[in-house]
């Protein structure tokens, strides 16, 4: 062997990354949260910057942003890395809603920055539901409910914006839910099934449109809306009545 020659180290597979331990704002405690999501946040800031200092962003920078929007929705957020990150900040997330991005990307920065700015850090598509088993004649059956205990849980019976008195709604215009049941956790309609919510004397919340009903329409600004009779001739059924009610 040469003489100075150094054997090279074995070079070791590397270890799964370690969450980082900052101190805490609110205690002493610290909190821990992964360098990744934290990076992804700045890159999202980073997008918005780029964006916004070239005046006509091409279908891929926009691409890149959805990509990005869509990434950090699923970080492990916490009230550290929000604040830590400044994807709150003037330059965060408040700049797409602010400023003429297209619609859908409006949507979903506003949607984010309304769950995250009220403490609602849960990135779980069905956060605020849980599998309840029923047994029946030997046989198991599984249905999805509500979990009565889901902090940020929000009331369906008002019209147009929540009223005051709630806690900031996550609700966006254009937003979407995997299921329905998810709609009624966010307080965008009251019932887990049926396509109508209201109150007698009041009238209809809300309504959701059906593929399986040919005569419901979606012109855009307005809607075709198919109700449906009750058990009297020619009397409709009672949430059909509350949807009458708000028409006339």
């Amino acid at each position: 062997m040469k003489s100075g020659y150094k054997i090279p180290k074995r070079v070791r597979e590397r270890e799964p990354e370690r969450p980082k331990k900052i101190p805490n704002n609110h205690n002493d405690r610290g909190e821990s949260f992964s360098i990744n999501d934290f990076d992804a946040l700045k890159r999202l800031i980073q997008l918005i910057q780029q964006l916004k200092s070239t005046g006509s962003p091409t279908i891929e920078n926009l691409g890149q942003m959805r990509t990005q929007l869509a990434y950090v929705s699923f970080v492990a957020m916490s009230s550290t890395l929000r604040d830590r990150s400044h994807i709150l900040g003037r330059e965060g997330l408040p700049a797409l809603i602010r400023d003429s991005f297209p619609h859908d990307i409006r949507t979903d920065a506003q949607a984010l920055e309304n769950r995250w700015s009220k403490g609602d850090f849960d990135s779980d598509l069905l956060r605020g539901l849980k599998f309840i088993y029923t047994f029946k004649d030997n046989k198991r059956s599984t249905w999805m409910g509500l979990d009565k205990d889901y902090p940020f849980a929000m009331s369906p019976a008002y019209f147009g914006d929540h009223p005051a008195s709630e806690s900031k709604s996550s609700i966006a215009n254009g937003q979407w839910w995997p299921y329905q049941r998810c709609a009624v956790r966010d307080g965008v309609h009251g019932e887990v099934e049926r396509g109508i919510f209201g109150t007698e004397g009041v009238g209809a919340y809300s309504i959701v449109m059906s593929h399986g009903y040919a005569a419901d329409v979606d012109n855009g600004e307005t809607i075709a809306y198919c109700g449906t009779m009750g058990k009297g001739p020619g009397k409709p059924t009672a949430n059909t009545q509350k949807m009458v009610q708000s028409f006339e």
